[in-house]
């Protein structure tokens, strides 16, 4: 029987011990699931460079360790006959594996001599991979794992068709006990075979979060640069590890490069270099590459209109504020396509592009750059010539984009609640709302419009778009979106942009500006009940506000204030509800952006300072009221202190521990305090007498704790140079420690 030499297990290409965990206890999860309903194959999807091949030889070889590899094969770029051997070379591992199957086959090929050496790989899947499989019984031979590696290079679409055709459509006749792992690049031939495919699982390598692949490049790069002379930083290693964008091709090839053998430079100094990508070096390399595949995408010397249409879809891709799944960017993209060429983003441009670009094969995946190389070259017009896509041109297009969208897409109610009785809190389903009536592309368009305003010149004709937003009722609809969205203070940092960009509109200036007004005064209340906005806010707008002229006879329904409407806005002041007990403490971020507060509620919660919402919160962990609150220099991280007798360190954005509580006070502790300077340590003062300082990055206790006072200590802050602190106590004194 035919054999293809050399595409067979190799574990040298396995991950390193530790690595990919994740994605290696999902897939052999589903090889020892025994449900007969379960996909007898696995696609595993990624980019070139993603590290699909190395998960496939360690899982080939866990398999083997186990008894239940059957066969490992692995294609290779430029081999262009290995596909001729697929199946045969398959069936002759099984029959090494198993006497029963080698039994089996062997009857096979005394009856019919030819099959042996066929290159019909219908034949060969029929005689010698489905015959024998099913004459032997699953529980004789056990697991079986088939591992097909690299199938994008098995050739082209032709000599692909009928192994995907036998996969698809003949796999799922073989006994429950066989798997297939098939890896590949998600070729259009390949994903449009799997797709409609019960019995196939799809596993894309974009599914998984680049925080474990960037984990796991981390420890790859420490292995390998392990046996450098100069030895390499955990600092260090992490940068190269964030360079390489979850690549672990790349990360090889920087290795590589660090650990050469040649003269001249220093293993640091490689280094140094490399991460540097000065046009000497590696981005000229890189340069030349992109150059080369754009040309083979459009042609060695792309038509005007092609490059055009190029430049037009990839402002989109490289300059949204995070990345677009495929559908919300086609959406936003044809907004602003002119009349005389509409085009099919994804059929023309971006459906090419899967060497360069993520996401581009799932419509609901975000699209983005493989590399952030790619986007660096893009953008600099020396490197990247004809294919330079402009910064200054992307915010124009995405602004405009933005506000299509919203002109069509913002509507009164737009999550269909049907009543005013209940907080947003209250809506049991107001998730699942948002999810199904507001896009991708509408929430991207309200949350983000400010962003492309501050990069765009004012134009007359941008400015009148613009002003069909906030002139009319769309002006409310954007507030109740925000609101659902729970990010009302979005929309004060972006009218105040909007109130600075749009010079001499003195009309629309006001608008935004009573905008403001409207967000300081009744944003909590929006923000706690929606329907409120039309209500109890735009009834009650001031008489003088210039919403309430242009927008109340829009909602001929709502309450009219017969007298004692106030005639401008009162100075700002908010007040803050959400506590259910006491406040004992309360702080504002060094910015003045936030303010904290801690309660006997044990709860601490983190306010827009600007409009008086809550924007982090509560934050649950203490078992006794909170005493103290304070945040870092860079707002990053807050302490608290307790009379449950610990100090916590939160993580503001996400409102998680960064540890576990630390302890070391036998009482309440009443006051917590970061050093000023640089954040790295932490005062606390309890009710048993005594000041601690923490180690902020490991939660440790700095040297003993300072004692003195002869009652309990109620105040501690450090001195602004971070040197000295000082503290307050229920003795009556003030002491000043070093």
């Amino acid at each position: 029987i035919e054999y293809a030499k050399g595409a067979g297990l190799d574990t040298t290409k396995a991950c390193l011990d530790g690595t990919r965990q994740e994605i290696l206890g999902e897939t052999i999860d589903w090889i020892n699931d025994t449900d007969p309903n379960v996909p007898s194959i696995l696609w595993l999807s990624g980019s070139a460079g993603t590290g699909k091949s190395a998960i496939a030889q360690t899982i080939a070889h866990a398999m083997k360790d186990s008894g239940a590899l059957g066969s490992c094969f692995c294609f290779e770029k430029g081999d262009v006959k290995r596909y001729t051997k697929l199946f045969s070379t398959i069936s002759r591992d099984l029959a090494g594996r198993d006497l029963w199957l080698k039994q089996a086959l062997a009857s096979v090929v005394a009856r019919d001599p030819s099959v042996a050496t066929t290159a019909d790989v219908t034949q060969q899947w029929e005689n010698l991979i489905k015959e024998p499989l099913s004459a032997v019984s699953g529980d004789t031979i056990g697991r079986l794992v088939i591992v097909i590696d690299a199938l994008d290079e098995s050739g082209d679409s032709r000599t692909r068709k009928h192994i995907l055709s036998l996969l698809t459509k003949q796999a799922s006749t073989l006994p429950n006990n066989v798997r297939i792992l098939i890896t590949s690049r998600p070729l259009p031939d390949i994903r449009k075979a799997f797709d409609g495919a019960l019995h196939v699982k799809r596993k894309s390598m974009d599914e998984i979060p680049l925080s474990l692949t960037e984990r796991d490049i981390q420890s790859y790069i420490s292995n390998q640069l392990s046996e450098a002379d100069y030895s390499f930083s955990a600092n260090e290693i992490v940068a190269l590890a964030k360079r390489s964008d979850g690549l672990f091709e790349w990360a090889r090839l920087a290795c590589d490069r660090i650990m050469t053998d040649k003269a001249g430079l220093s293993e640091l100094e490689r280094y140094k270099k490399l991460m540097s990508q000065t046009a000497s070096g590696g981005t000229r390399l890189l340069d030349d590459m992109y150059i080369v595949i754009l040309k083979d995408i459009m042609g060695e010397r792309p038509e005007e209109l092609v490059l055009t249409r190029f430049r037009s879809v990839m402002r989109h891709v490289l300059f949204t504020l995070e990345p677009l799944p495929l559908e919300a960017l086609i959406t936003m993209h044809h907004t602003i396509q002119p009349e005389e060429d509409k085009y099919d983003a994804e059929a023309t441009i971006l459906r090419r592009m899967g060497s360069l670009l993520a996401g581009i094969h799932d419509r609901f995946m975000p699209i983005r750059p493989l590399h952030s190389s790619f986007h660096d070259f893009l953008i600099d017009k020396d490197r990247s010539g004809e294919f330079f896509v402009d910064e200054a041109d992307a915010h124009i297009d995405l602004m405009l984009a933005s506000l299509y969208v919203m002109r069509r897409e913002l509507c009164f109610n737009i999550c269909r609640l049907e009543s005013s009785y209940l907080r947003n809190s209250e809506v049991g389903d107001l998730v699942q709302r948002v999810k199904q009536y507001i896009s991708p592309q509408l929430s991207y368009s309200c949350r983000f419009l400010g962003h492309h305003v501050e990069g765009v010149i004012l134009k007359a004709h941008i400015a009148a778009v613009l002003e069909d937003i906030l002139c009319t009722e769309r002006m409310l609809y954007w507030i109740e979106t925000l609101s659902v969205l729970q990010l009302m203070g979005i929309l004060h940092r972006c009218l105040a942009t909007i109130v600075n960009w749009l010079e001499g509109y003195e009309q629309v200036i006001l608008v935004a500006k009573d905008g403001i007004q409207l967000i300081q005064n009744f944003g909590g209340m929006i923000s706690e009940s929606i329907p409120h906005l039309y209500l109890s806010a735009l009834p009650f707008l001031p008489e003088d506000s210039i919403l309430s002229k242009l927008l109340s006879l829009k909602f001929p329904l709502i309450a009219k204030v017969v007298s004692g409407q106030l005639p401008t806005w009162p100075p700002f002041g908010c007040l803050l509800t959400g506590h259910t007990e006491k406040v004992y403490s309360v702080t504002f971020s060094h910015d003045g952006k936030w303010a904290a507060s801690g309660s006997v509620d044990r709860t601490i919660r983190i306010w827009d300072a600007e409009i008086g919402v809550l924007v982090g919160g509560p934050f649950k962990g203490h078992t006794g009221p909170v005493t103290s609150v304070a945040f870092s220099p860079d707002g990053n991280l807050l302490v608290s202190g307790s009379k449950d007798e610990t100090v916590c360190v939160w993580d503001t954005v996400t409102g998680s521990l960064t540890r576990d509580p630390l302890r070391g006070h036998s009482d309440w502790v009443w006051s917590v305090a970061f050093s000023p300077s640089d954040g790295k340590r932490i005062l606390s003062g309890a009710w048993d007498k005594t000041i601690r300082i923490w180690n902020v990055s490991d939660g440790q206790q700095v040297g003993c704790p300072l004692t003195g006072h002869r009652a309990g200590v109620k105040s501690v802050q450090f001195f602004p140079n971070g040197e000295l602190a000082a503290s307050g106590s229920d003795d009556g004194q003030i002491r000043v420690w070093e």
